[in-house]
């Protein structure tokens, strides 16, 4: 019996010692936790890669006007830099683009061009998305990759390839465009 006291006693005092014991935590994540998209493509465009990827066009060419000839051209390493950091950001984007889940306009936008003939509206943008995912994220990847050409022309400081690899970026986002903004009517002419 005074064991049997004992060991009630122990019991009784250890277990709810043992509810303050941490649990193992499980280093696996389930969906609701990984991240979740909340700008949309619409969204993304017009913060990130629009602006950034003008900016980096527009620093990089030759004017012509009836003034003369102005070469635009990095003059330091300073100007340079922020052209990297530019083309990181740019290179960046194509893996939030790429995001699975991600909507082309959240609930209550529309996307700047809608209503425009032979431009799909944002319904009709979010179902060709939709039906060829795959192809959406592989035009991701060839605008990643365009991108990545940018940052290594900005890297080694020529202004020759960064011209170059220019016309390969605004080709790999025209490439989407036409997979997935205009309609299909307009793909079978390209």
């Amino acid at each position: 019996m005074k064991k049997t006291a004992v060991a009630l006693l122990a019991l009784f005092t250890l277990w709810p010692l043992s509810a303050c014991q941490k649990k193992p935590q499980s280093n696996a994540q389930t969906s609701s936790e990984l991240p979740q998209p909340v700008a949309s493509v619409h969204d993304l465009m017009l913060t990130i890669v629009d602006p950034t990827a003008d900016s980096l066009w527009d620093s990089v060419g030759t004017i012509v006007t009836k003034a003369g000839i102005e070469e635009r051209r990095p003059k330091n390493d300073a100007e340079w830099e922020v052209l990297r950091q530019k083309a990181i950001l740019l290179t960046e984007s194509a893996n939030l683009l790429a995001l699975k889940g991600r909507r082309v306009v959240n609930p209550g936008q529309i996307t700047s061009d809608t209503g425009i003939e032979g431009v799909l509206g944002p319904e009709g943008i979010q179902k060709e998305v939709d039906a060829h995912f795959d192809q959406f994220r592989d035009k991701a990847l060839a605008f990643q990759l365009a991108s990545i050409k940018t940052l290594r022309a900005i890297e080694k400081k020529d202004p020759e390839e960064f011209v170059n690899v220019g016309g390969q970026l605004e080709r790999a986002c025209e490439g989407c465009h036409v997979a997935f903004w205009y309609p299909p009517s307009a793909k079978t002419k390209q």
